[in-house]
């Protein structure tokens, strides 16, 4: 728009016309001053009376209906219809009056008064403009020479503005509506205090109604929308949004600003969404688009604590690192097969950390299975290795076998009671025998494993409290069959008499055991075995048997070595001293000392493949 500025007063005039579905038309502007703060305020809406009202600070002048008729305002906004002018002069006697039907008030002059033979003396006269019987504008006219066809109406709907003529202001005035009107060299005329502003609209550009669009994309996942509505359209571009996700007439967002907005969707499915928009003269558009939304299969993910383990060991299995992108893992279950044996070993659960322990030792996979809300599935596994370390003794009592019978120069019953575990230590004691029913002297006990090996590395940590006449051992042996004295021996054996010393010995029993063969070697430790827990251990290879002290190489035999399965065992006795050679070999019993005890802390079995690879 461009605009000739008087008086050293800069205005801006802005116009543009919305016409509405009621038949009105609505004008609306505002006077600002340089720091942007408003002055004036005016609305102009055909319909109703003609008046002009303050009402806190805002201006409203109302025009008749008929002033601007629908049907003739699309393309001739200034189309006046059953209205007449009257012209008065300067002492209010009627001098003039002229019916207007269907006439532009841009293109009305006064000629036709001439055409009647009125002629109107030079000077200044007030033109005053009705509609039917409201008076729509009054207007001061200029007659020169007798000449009215030089007199021209202005529709003027400004009040009168008492300005400062020192400060610049800025007039902005809107009219809204829903078609393009073009209205050229229209002269808009303010009086401003004594001052005259006259600017020519070039054109002004109807508001229509806005047209409601959106587009679709997925987002983070396959029920994560993101809605873009900026493909909408306005002539102002200054509409809002508002959305119906589900399209139940209930809106689930107020009007915004923001053409874009996101939502997650609880399920899969169809969903019917609706958009409506709104311009700044409240005209709306709305429209539905469908959105498709699928169930992504959730992602299962389990973390193993710790890794690798052994008997005993209490693994613990979380599934929290799972994902499921619809929904957060919040909503899935899990459920565990801890040796992948198609057999689940718990109930789906939203508790997704579990534990297990293992009763032998070996490789495991492990299988955890996944269940979203819309029963979508997934497994993932992992394997872990369980070596044979017992430090459990209490299941270990369940597992292994008490061993109730004696053997030749063994001067103890057998019994149950003497396999105890105290303070999580597995304590075999050498007793008094109060039972008249039993045999010997003295009562000792015995544990074996139920679980055969061929060569591997059997390792325990204990404490021999043994006393003069008594043995405490840790050893491998084949089934032990008293009817049948054949079987193969690995020793660990701690004499009584010798408290700072170790005997290894392999034996190989043949002939119902009456041919014996066996290399034995008894070494000095440097250290008094009842004081204080060590690491004793055998690797058996098949071509020979290493013992080991405290994790380093203490001594290796390659005579005898067994070649059938072994398994372990541990026992404490004394020894019988009616036998010959068994008080030189243990000493004479010291029955101060007793009751005796020797502790393990733990057992540890590594099969011969897995210690090779420095496992």
């Amino acid at each position: 728009m461009v605009y000739r500025i008087t008086q050293y007063l800069a205005v801006m005039i802005i116009l543009s016309v919305h016409l509405f579905s009621g038949d009105s038309l609505i004008v609306v502007g505002r006077v600002v001053d340089l720091a942007g703060q408003p002055v004036f305020h005016l609305t102009v809406e055909t319909g109703g009376i003609s008046s002009l009202t303050d009402n806190n600070g805002e201006y409203q002048l109302v025009i008749p209906n008929s002033c601007l008729p629908v049907d003739e305002f699309k393309d001739n906004p200034e189309v006046i219809q059953n209205g007449q002018i009257t012209i008065f002069n300067l002492i209010g006697q009627k001098v003039y009056e002229q019916k207007i039907c269907n006439q532009l008030l841009n293109h009305f002059t006064l000629q036709g008064v001439a055409d009647n033979g009125i002629n109107l003396a030079s000077g200044f006269y007030l033109a005053v403009l009705r509609v039917g019987n409201k008076i729509v504008q009054k207007n001061k006219i200029s007659i020169i020479d007798g000449n009215m066809s030089h007199a021209r109406l202005f529709v003027e709907p400004f009040k009168q503005l008492h300005l400062s003529k020192s400060l610049a202001y800025t007039l902005e005035i809107s009219v809204r509506g829903a078609h393009i009107l073009d209205i050229e060299n229209q002269t808009v005329e303010v009086d401003l205090n004594e001052m005259t502003l006259t600017g020519e609209v070039e054109t002004i550009a109807v508001d229509r109604f806005p047209t409601a669009g959106f587009s679709v994309a997925k987002g983070e996942n396959q029920r994560h929308i993101i809605f873009d509505a900026s493909v909408s359209e306005d002539d102002d571009n200054r509409l809002k949004y508002r959305w119906d996700w589900e399209n139940d007439g209930l809106w689930d967002t107020n009007f915004m600003i923001s053409s874009q907005q996101e939502h997650q969707y609880p399920s899969s499915g169809e969903f019917v969404v609706r958009l409506e928009v709104k311009d700044y003269a409240g005209q709306t558009d709305d429209t539905t688009q469908t959105v498709s939304c699928s169930n992504t299969v959730p992602m299962p993910i389990f973390s193993v604590s710790p890794d690798s383990g052994y008997l005993d060991t209490e693994f613990l299995f979380d599934g929290n690192l799972s994902l499921d992108s619809d929904e957060g893992n919040e909503n899935l279950q899990v459920r565990w097969d801890f040796e992948s044996d198609g057999i689940w070993d718990t109930e789906f659960s939203s508790e997704k950390i579990s534990s297990h322990r293992y009763n032998s030792a070996g490789l495991y996979l492990v299988t955890m299975q996944i269940v979203d809300s819309e029963e979508e599935t997934d497994e993932a596994d992992r394997t872990i290795k369980v070596h044979y370390v017992y430090d459990h003794f209490v299941t270990l009592l369940d597992r292994w076998i008490v061993q109730l019978y004696g053997f030749p120069g063994n001067g103890c019953n057998m019994v149950p009671e003497n396999v105890k575990v105290e303070n999580s230590h597995l304590c075999l004691e050498v007793t008094f025998n109060d039972n008249a029913t039993l045999p010997m002297k003295y009562n000792g006990g015995e544990i074996g494993d139920t679980t055969f090996f061929t060569y591997g590395y059997f390792e325990t940590r204990m404490k021999p409290g043994i006393m003069s006449g008594s043995v405490g051992s840790f050893f491998l042996m084949n089934k032990f069959e008293i009817e049948n004295w054949e079987h193969k021996e690995i020793d660990i054996e701690f004499i009584g008499k010798h408290p700072t010393s170790m005997q290894m010995t392999t034996h190989d029993y043949q002939n119902g055991g009456l041919d014996h063969k066996f290399s034995t070697t008894t070494k000095d430790l440097g250290f008094d075995i009842r004081e204080c827990f060590h690491d004793y251990g055998i690797l058996w290879t098949p071509d020979s048997v290493s013992w080991f002290v405290d994790g380093k190489l203490f001594h290796t035999e390659t005579q005898y070595v067994p070649h059938e399965p072994l398994h372990i065992r541990m026992n404490n006795w004394a020894g019988d001293m009616s036998v010959d050679g068994i008080s030189l070999w243990l000493g004479e019993i010291d029955e101060s000392q007793i009751p005796t005890s020797v502790e393990y802390q733990w057992i540890k079995i590594i099969p011969i493949t897995e210690y090779f690879n420095n496992d």
